[in-house]
């Protein structure tokens, strides 16, 4: 496939969302976290087509506008990054949560009609060029491709989104087209779709593979298994690390989320014990708001903890982790 111009090229595009944006239930798309490790892909407009092919009855090319008129829904989801590429296990919470529109993966896949042996699906994204020119890691790759297990597909949830926030893309979140995988981790949210291939097994590639890796102890051996759902998490919005408050009654509100229902917040502060917060409900596949007052009495220093657990008993472990335990400090005058 012709490639397309990259601008820039070769460069990590790297946007933290502002914690006063993550304060509202959905973050503003200007504001929301951009991760681009090869650039920005720069389509010509009118011009974009994907391509489904590998292990199915009947390949197809269908532009943009046969997309677009396809059944669509849409979905709020939270995304998060999975931080390091190298050490995806150290926590970033780097997480935004937008309302995205777009054709469910599964209706794209059904046209082509893939064989009942299939495993997996491999995305493609149009980014191409080397990753992290100049240093020992530095590599080219000729798109960023990732995978999907038809499994998960098949949940109906899966999208190729071609609005977000009720607007078309902008071009540093996928235009024209993404993959949303709601409950995932953002690295599996391939951006600018331009190639869907049905297939027995995973690909070994360098961002399939390589990067977001993790190692886990398998029956005593390690093995490494890609990140995938997104770990039970959380972050306190309310305040921020290092803010002065005077005494009295405070709100400590923030976000919960994972890939399954949030059904417990607790707050410490300093070694104290754990207190329960009210949690919100949840929508779709988005973060859900917790609360709870808190009264403090004397001046000084204050460490206030945070930790969710899911509704399968999943908790926010306080050892090194994607998901560690979230703490900040407080003065209090």
């Amino acid at each position: 496939m012709e490639k397309i111009p990259m601008d820039p090229a070769d460069r990590t595009i790297l946007r933290e969302a502002p914690l006063d944006a993550l304060r509202s239930f959905i973050t503003p798309t200007s504001q929301h976290f951009v991760l681009a490790a090869l650039g920005i892909p720069c389509p010509r407009p009118g011009e974009w087509s994907v391509r489904v092919a590998g292990a199915v009855t009947r390949r197809q090319v269908l532009s943009l506008e046969v997309l677009k008129a396809l059944p669509s829904c849409t979905l709020t989801v939270t995304l998060e990054c999975a931080g390091d590429p190298y050490a995806p296990d150290k926590p970033k919470r780097r997480v935004s949560t937008a309302r995205w529109r777009g054709v469910p993966l599964e209706h794209v896949l059904a046209l082509a009609e893939p064989l009942a042996d299939a495993t997996h699906v491999w995305i493609d994204g149009a980014d191409w060029g080397v990753y992290l020119p100049g240093t020992k890691n530095a590599e080219r790759v000729n798109e960023y491709r990732k995978d999907l297990p038809l499994e998960r597909v098949r949940r109906g949830d899966v999208l190729l989104a071609y609005e977000m926030n009720d607007a078309p893309l902008p071009p540093e979140h996928g235009y024209p087209l993404r993959m949303v995988v709601p409950g995932f981790y953002g690295t599996n949210s391939v951006k600018w779709v331009n190639n869907l291939i049905v297939a027995h097994g995973r690909p070994y590639t360098l961002f399939s593979a390589t990067l977001y890796n993790m190692a886990e102890t398998v029956d005593g051996a390690i093995e490494r298994r890609q990140v995938a759902e997104i770990q039970v998490n959380s972050l306190l919005t309310s305040l921020r690390n290092g803010d002065v408050i005077s005494a009295g009654t405070h709100r400590l509100t923030g976000w919960a989320w994972g890939a399954h229902e949030i059904a417990r917040v607790q707050l410490r502060v300093d070694e104290g014990p754990w207190f329960d917060a009210e949690v919100g409900p949840k929508t779709d596949a988005a973060w859900q708001a917790f609360e709870s007052p808190w009264t403090v009495s004397r001046s000084g220093r204050y460490v206030i903890s945070v930790r969710a657990t899911d509704r399968i008993g999943n908790t926010q472990p306080e050892d090194v982790h994607i998901n560690q335990i979230a703490a900040i400090e407080v003065n209090v005058t």
